[in-house]
């Protein structure tokens, strides 16, 4: 992660990622469990085969240790401008990303005399960006697997599909800000 004098960041990397682990993983948690419930159709509702109970135990987790939208605006009101913001943006750097998109999207939250509206489309990019640099990381470890080109073939269609959904946050963004 952060080597040399970059390590004293961390603290701050940990207070920025807190919360947009939280959102992710809530987020997807919910979305996997509303898609048990598609594939089971009308059964998905019965308590037969415990989809429903999945599906309430995940959308409860958006809740707990803080709703999902306080964690948004935390991220855009308290973390955004400190030194927990410019912590994950030297840690894009170090990764080698290009975070371009992110870097302009950051100016304009900031420049917002209310980023409040902008909080959910900002978490959507930030949990973008950072799954880019895990997609990154797989497939410059791809090697290290037994079968390398599964890695490559998965990690480089997740990143493609990153990759817009990046976009579209970012512009949703831009929208809401009137940009």
């Amino acid at each position: 992660m952060f080597r040399g004098h970059g390590a004293r960041q961390l603290p701050d990397l940990v207070a920025f990622l807190t919360p947009v682990a939280k959102v992710h993983c809530t987020e997807v948690g919910v979305r996997a469990a509303e898609l048990g419930m598609q594939v089971l159709g009308g059964y998905g509702y019965l308590t037969e085969y415990r989809v429903e109970q999945t599906y309430r135990d995940a959308r409860i987790t958006q809740i707990y240790e803080g709703a999902n939208g306080i964690h948004e605006r935390a991220l855009v009101t308290r973390l955004l401008g400190g030194a927990p913001g410019a912590a994950f943006e030297a840690f894009l750097s170090q990764e080698g990303m290009d975070g371009t998109l992110w870097q302009m999207s950051r100016a304009t939250v900031l420049d917002a005399f209310d980023p409040s509206p902008l909080a959910h489309d900002f978490m959507c990019l930030t949990r973008e960006v950072l799954l880019q640099v895990v997609w990154a990381r797989m497939l410059a470890g791809a090697d290290n697997h037994g079968d390398p080109e599964r890695i490559r073939r998965v990690a480089g269609w997740a990143r493609q599909e990153s990759d817009l959904r990046m976009k579209a946050a970012a512009a949703l963004l831009a929208l809401r800000a009137g940009k």
